[in-house]
């Protein structure tokens, strides 16, 4: 199934000239190597989209203190929130902050799914493990993330977009992230924090995943 995503531009940081490109290169990210790894599809637009297309918003805001972004579902369609100016205060680049969003609401839109066999205690988050790994499409920095194998859905032994993964969860990248459903509790787990950038993304402790444990937990 293909998803319909507008972004918004709320920021006062960013203009027209910014975002198309960082569109492009996301598009072309999910139509040749995420797509196709995880079986699904995904479009993202500006200005107007398809009725019924998920809605992301680039704002110099949120409402979760310290978080760059999340997503989340609501009356069943997917929305996102993208913080342009913490991800430049901690600098981080809300290119690949964007993409991470993306691609996680295509693999698992509800923030429900978990891995599979000796994997299923692991939620599904394509893009945390890897965070701070970026590979560039068209000059433009678009996020690393997990394939298939990394939660047991298959046998091959590739187990990220860069190849910088060795092993399956519970492996991580510096700054890497994951959470895991232990004894009905959900247990935090982080990558080497000493090698990892300072304020990046595994550095956060709300938005999408405190909403995760509150509706799951």
């Amino acid at each position: 199934m293909a998803n319909d995503i507008l972004v918004v531009n709320n920021s006062r940081l960013l203009t027209t000239d910014d975002i198309l490109p960082a569109i492009a290169a996301i598009n072309r990210q999910v139509s040749t190597d995420f797509g196709p790894a995880w079986n699904v599809g995904g479009t993202l637009y500006f200005g107007e989209a398809p009725e019924g297309a998920w809605q992301f918003s680039l704002q110099d805001s949120i409402d979760d203190a310290g978080d760059l972004g999340y997503h989340t579902l609501s009356d069943g369609r997917v929305s996102a929130i993208i913080d342009v100016a913490i991800c430049k205060q901690y600098g981080s680049d809300w290119r690949t902050c964007l993409g991470h969003e993306v691609l996680e609401a295509l693999a698992d839109p509800s923030c429900t799914r978990m891995g599979e066999g000796e994997f299923a205690s692991f939620i599904l988050e394509v893009a945390d493990p890897v965070e701070e790994d970026s590979y560039a499409i068209d000059g433009i920095p678009v996020t690393n993330f997990v394939l298939p194998a990394y939660f047991g859905f298959n046998g091959n032994r590739f187990y990220d977009r860069m190849g910088v993964l060795s092993a399956p969860a519970p492996a991580l990248r510096p700054g890497g992230y994951q959470m895991r459903l232990i004894n009905n509790a959900w247990t935090s787990t982080y990558g080497d924090r000493a090698n990892a950038r300072p304020g990046y993304m595994a550095t956060r402790e709300n938005g999408r995943r405190a909403w995760r444990m509150r509706e799951i937990g």
